[in-house]
């Protein structure tokens, strides 16, 4: 067999397998990769300051802190209590937040100071799955503490996921939706809206106030009768009547499906998350013909091309010792 011909072979099945099971790894270090040689992510990635805060680096070289990944960094710390460093960091980001919140009558906000213009957010903006991540945080904080002051911040946080709220859309049918990017461009995102579902439903187990059960309850209304706008040709659409879903937010999403279907169950959940997840499992190379996106095709080529080089090197210089010796 042509040496070129076994290369290309060797190189199709280690990169369909690599890239079939660690797709979203490959990527994320494409993205750290990208950040080293070119000084910018190909998406984002996360630094800390000089005072362990996190904040965000962007494709277009401009950085901000961002209230959600803070948040979720200091959850991280949080699992990891009664470790020193986690207990000071999980201290920290969490008095970090409340420093940098807004409050009026309506509860405690977290604003987003990056615009956003593929979804045409213009700073500040809010978004109901930054403030449920907040919550979750700030519930941990209060019952860890016991301090009637983070008590206090909880309950403004958790106002501002009740109705009338920006960060909400009123459903028929006392039925809400939670809104990840608040306007007209992308009101319906379906893995913001099932983080907050899941996220309520974690903080009602915290502190069995009947009204983050509520809350779960309509959203979850809301939830069952919008999935089918999210499905096309068996794949996630990453908002309603909008753009396919990347592989990282379709495997998400099914994940999400399943968990809150173990809190509540639903024929719809179960039918969406199969359809979703039998066709994760299709191999790549087909799943590029049903979704096609041209980024992800193209780092599929290079790497592709890159494998069968490096096997065409490999059998060339273990071919040259056997000449030798013949």
């Amino acid at each position: 067999m042509k040496r070129w011909l076994f290369a290309l072979l060797i190189a199709m099945l280690i990169h369909g397998l690599a890239w079939q099971f660690a797709e979203v790894k490959i990527l994320r270090t494409a993205d750290k990769a990208s950040m080293l040689i070119r000084g910018r992510p190909a998406s984002q990635v996360q630094r800390l300051d000089k005072d362990g805060i996190p904040y965000q680096c962007y494709a277009d070289g401009s950085s901000s802190y961002n209230p959600l990944f803070v948040a979720a960094l200091a959850l991280k710390h949080y699992r990891k209590l009664p470790d020193p460093h986690a207990r000071k960091q999980f201290d920290l980001l969490s008095g970090w937040l409340a420093e940098h919140a807004t409050q009026d009558e309506e509860g405690m906000w977290f604003a987003h100071q990056e615009p956003y213009p593929k979804f045409d957010m213009q700073a500040p903006w809010y978004s109901a799955l930054t403030q449920v991540e907040v919550l979750h945080l700030f519930a941990l904080r209060a019952q860890e503490s016991q301090d009637d002051l983070w008590q206090s911040r909880t309950q403004a946080c958790a106002r501002s996921l009740m109705p009338p709220s920006g960060v909400i859309i009123e459903e028929a049918n006392n039925a809400l939706w939670y809104v990840e990017y608040p306007g007209k461009a992308a009101p319906y995102t379906l893995n913001g809206h099932c983080h907050v579902l899941i996220t309520l439903h974690e903080v009602w187990q915290i502190s069995k106030d009947p009204i983050y059960q509520q809350l779960f309850e309509r959203g979850h209304q809301s939830l069952v009768e919008n999935l089918p706008r999210f499905d096309k040709n068996g794949f996630s659409l990453y908002s309603a009547d909008g753009e396919l879903a990347g592989r990282l937010y379709h495997q998400m999403v099914t994940r999400q499906l399943a968990a809150i279907d173990a809190i509540k169950s639903h024929p719809s959940l179960k039918k969406y998350h199969g359809r979703w997840k039998q066709r994760d499992n299709l191999p790549v190379l087909i799943q590029h013909f049903y979704n096609p996106r041209i980024k992800r095709i193209i780092l599929f080529a290079i790497t592709m091309i890159s494998l069968w080089i490096l096997a065409w090197l490999f059998l060339h210089l273990i071919r040259l010792p056997l000449k030798r010796h013949r």
